[in-house]
């Protein structure tokens, strides 16, 4: 009796949801894709009728919170961004003070123009340098407000540059609000947390794709699971398309090999009965720099 070629059908094959390597896939991209499967499976209220793939859905929706979680933490740093521009609106204030003072050093007005001296003085005991690192700037600047609240709180008002004072607290208190917002993310941030994290939303997916799969092949008359793989497998396409697609090669056209280059003629060998006569004054074997090597920075 002859065999009877057995083939799979075409129609099981096509209707699954196909791989995609979550691996390759930056943070921001890999949540991203993991949001989006989140938000269509939890529309799938025909395909969650099924326990099983409820449960599938409910563990990667648990498994997206806490890599989210853990992506917001590790974008903290962008707050070193918005240091950055109070830090700056603090450096005007503060140079603002700095330039009013010095003005009133001239001031034809003898009582102000000791007034200025007396502020001038203070600044230059602090000696602050808007290039600081943020703390030692924080630090030192709330110190010297402190002297102008109160030691020097006559001084100021008589030069009428309370205003810049008042500016210059603000601006500092904010910089100070920020540093401890983001010293406050670092100390919460473990380390691999993240990558964790993205490992339990993989396992999550790849049980989920396996369920779905699954339902399609054994009950999709009733778990209609059609719509979500053709869903699934456009957003697979796009992201192997648009984002796990190399950029090195922007031109489609292959380059042309260069020529293999010929190999040198070997020369001939010195012959060590007759060695070269050496040169007048011991040749060139030592060479002198031509300029003196640069000192490192700082000195």
């Amino acid at each position: 009796m002859p065999e009877v070629e057995q083939t799979v059908s075409t129609s099981t094959i096509e209707n699954e949801i196909g791989n995609v390597d979550l691996t390759r896939l930056n943070n921001g991209a890999h949540f991203q894709f993991m949001k989006n499967v989140n938000e269509k499976l939890t529309a799938e209220t025909a395909m969650l009728t099924n326990s099983i793939a409820k449960d599938a859905a409910d563990k990667l929706n648990k498994a997206l919170e806490e890599e989210d979680r853990c992506y917001v933490i590790s974008q903290k740093s962008l707050l070193t961004k918005r240091i950055v521009a109070e830090d700056h609106e603090r450096d005007q204030m503060y140079m603002g003070y700095r330039s009013a003072v010095y003005g009133f050093l001239r001031s034809p007005d003898k009582a102000m123009a000791a007034a200025a001296e007396r502020l001038w003085a203070h600044l230059t005991d602090y000696r602050i340098s808007t290039g600081w690192q943020f703390d030692r700037e924080t630090a030192s600047i709330a110190n010297l407000l402190k002297d102008c609240e109160t030691t020097y709180a006559a001084d100021i008002n008589k030069l009428g540059v309370k205003a810049y004072i008042d500016a210059l607290k603000v601006a500092n208190e904010k910089v100070d609000e920020l540093l401890l917002s983001r010293t406050t993310d670092r100390g919460e941030q473990v380390a691999g947390a993240l990558r964790s994290a993205r490992r339990a939303s993989d396992a999550a997916y790849i049980r989920m794709v396996k369920v779905v799969n699954a339902l399609a092949i054994l009950h999709n008359d009733t778990a209609k699971c059609d719509a979500f793989i053709k869903f699934m497998n456009a957003e697979i396409k796009h992201y192997k398309e648009q984002v796990l697609t190399s950029k090195k090669r922007t031109d489609d056209t292959p380059k042309e090999p260069k020529e293999p280059k010929q190999p040198e003629q070997p020369k001939d060998p010195k012959d060590p009965k007759q060695p070269e006569q050496p040169k007048p004054g011991g040749g060139d074997d030592i060479h002198l720099p031509e300029e003196p090597p640069k000192k490192p920075e700082g000195q």
